[in-house]
């Protein structure tokens, strides 16, 4: 565990290292928000109007977002691990949700920064703002240090579903497991876009945000948030617990964390509140002594796992080499090759008939450069689908070793890689220290009844 959690240190320290200090034209990644656009078709002309200067902090807004997401992300921690405060993490939340949501309207975020991210390893060209590296690396460092603070009152995504989160009922654990896989999913498909050069897809279908930025965005989306919002109601953080990629990087951070919060701050009496009141299936129950059969049987279900973790990679990557060719008509250079390809054959009568052939024919592009830059991108594909299939295989692979593995508990114990550092269960604690100031029936900030 100790080699695990260094390994993931120093990991991150020089992913931070190699971007930060990447060469760029002008020599300083500080200096620059990120490459400049480049155009096949169109002409771009230099900029003759002085741009408005906001070269001092005061003006700078990248300076305040990350002034504050830092204040909340260390404040986060305090009230989660030192203060173990309910009422302070639920304003901090507020806070979160005020400024970081709809002050600054969520964005930049550490969970859209996973593309710029991935773009940046990827072109050449592109370099990774400072705002972004520190957005994606300091949540990351404090989850593998405190466990998932950031989650608990940082993220503006995750307060906003934990307000909503009136009537949290629990899901079965087993059901819980299969849709946790879903964010590691994700996380594959949103490298397989960037890498390949289509669309931003975490912000694109981000729930949140476009309330942030009021209501703005496809109709689609909003419908796709509505519902997602009110499944929240219900059932609490669906979209961090199922759908958050940013959250499948936390979760593994979370696993080898040095320290995270406990549900009693002194000996657990078993009284299992903790497991009645915590929504997402987060505490760990002590284990029973394993009968003389599992002890016999454990080691081989957990060779025969090991076994056929590379069958899945193998068989998984065979199915995602299916992907390629769907996945490339959705790139802009393929779907134009595609239309000019059927105007040239006839099977579209006019010429020009898309709007896509006809910036292809005032381009001056000629038809070859224009199937050659498609077959190049198809290429792409044909060699990340597999490897997405593969990563999708792993991830049932890694899942089912970890079913076989058994660790030993006495008490009831928060799970680090899937605890949100809520601190719901601070509340309901015997020996929980917190001065309470609702008490006797009336409503609390976690949104549950206390009685004496």
């Amino acid at each position: 565990m100790f080699i695990k959690r260094f390994g993931i240190f120093f990991v991150l320290l020089a992913l931070g290292w190699g971007l930060f200090f990447s060469e760029s034209p002008k020599g300083n990644v500080w200096a620059q928000k990120g490459s400049k656009p480049t155009f096949q078709i169109y002409e771009t002309h230099s900029i003759e109007t002085a741009l408005p200067d906001s070269s001092t902090w005061l003006e700078n807004r990248d300076f305040w977002i990350l002034s504050v997401f830092l204040v909340l992300l260390l404040l986060s921690t305090y009230a989660a691990l030192y203060r173990r405060s309910r009422r302070l993490i639920v304003l901090l939340s507020i806070l979160s949700i005020v400024i970081l949501g709809f002050w600054f309207h969520g964005c930049p975020c550490p969970i859209g920064s996973i593309q710029h991210i991935i773009l940046g390893f990827f072109q050449a060209n592109y370099f990774v703002s400072w705002t972004i590296l520190i957005l994606f690396l300091a949540p990351l460092f404090m989850t593998l240090f405190f466990g998932r603070t950031f989650c608990g009152s940082t993220c503006p995504i995750g307060a906003v579903q934990e307000m909503l989160a009136l009537f949290p009922i629990k899901i079965p654990d087993w059901l819980e497991h299969l849709l946790g896989l879903f964010r590691y999913f994700f996380l594959g498909f949103a490298v397989l876009c960037v890498a390949c050069g289509l669309s931003f897809i975490i912000c694109r279908f981000d729930p949140i945000v476009c309330l942030f930025r009021g209501g703005t965005g496809l109709r689609n989306i909003l419908i796709y948030s509505g519902l997602l919002l009110l499944i929240g109601v219900f059932v609490g953080r669906p979209y961090c617990r199922f759908l958050c990629p940013f959250g499948a990087l936390l979760s593994i951070c979370g696993q080898l964390s040095f320290k995270h919060i406990t549900v009693s701050p002194g000996k657990c009496d078993q009284c299992r509140l903790c497991e009645n009141i915590c929504p997402y299936n987060a505490i760990l129950k002590p284990t029973a002594k394993p009968t003389i059969q599992e002890r016999r049987s454990g080691p081989i279900q957990l060779g025969g796992f090991l076994l056929l973790m590379p069958i899945l990679i193998l068989f998984f990557g065979y199915l995602g080499s299916f992907l390629a060719f769907p996945m490339a008509q959705f790139h802009p250079i393929v779907k134009r090759a595609e239309l000019v390809y059927a105007e040239e054959t006839g099977l579209v009568d006019q010429y020009g008939a898309f709007d896509e052939t006809l910036a292809h024919y005032r381009s001056g592009v000629e038809n070859e450069v224009l199937y050659r830059n498609a077959a190049n991108v198809l290429r792409r594909f044909q060699i990340a689908s597999p490897l997405f299939g593969c990563w999708v295989g792993f991830v049932f692979a890694a899942k089912l070793i970890s079913f076989s593995v058994r660790r030993k508990r006495t008490e009831y114990q928060t799970d680090s890689g899937r605890c949100f550092s809520c601190g719901r269960c601070f509340w309901h604690c015997p020996n929980q220290k917190e001065n309470r100031v609702f008490l006797d029936g009336q409503i609390d900030f976690g949104f549950s009844r206390k009685s004496k």
